[in-house]
């Protein structure tokens, strides 16, 4: 992973921490609010057929309450 991916899956990591209510680990000093929103486009970028089939699983998930 190059180092802005990197960066971008620290934020995630943080924010998914966050709302398990975990302490975040040290934030990088360029974390921006808008990473995992940044880290989901690019990732639709890199990744369009996989982006499309991974929104259908959270799809098929949310319709059965998951």
């Amino acid at each position: 992973l190059d180092a802005e991916t990197r960066r971008l899956l620290g934020v995630v990591l943080d924010d998914v921490r966050r709302l398990e209510g975990i302490p975040p680990g040290p934030a990088p000093a360029d974390s921006t609010p808008g990473g995992l929103e940044a880290l989901a486009v690019r990732f639709e970028a890199e990744h369009p057929s996989l982006a499309a089939s991974l929104r259908q699983v959270a799809d098929v998930l949310g319709k059965a309450g998951i």
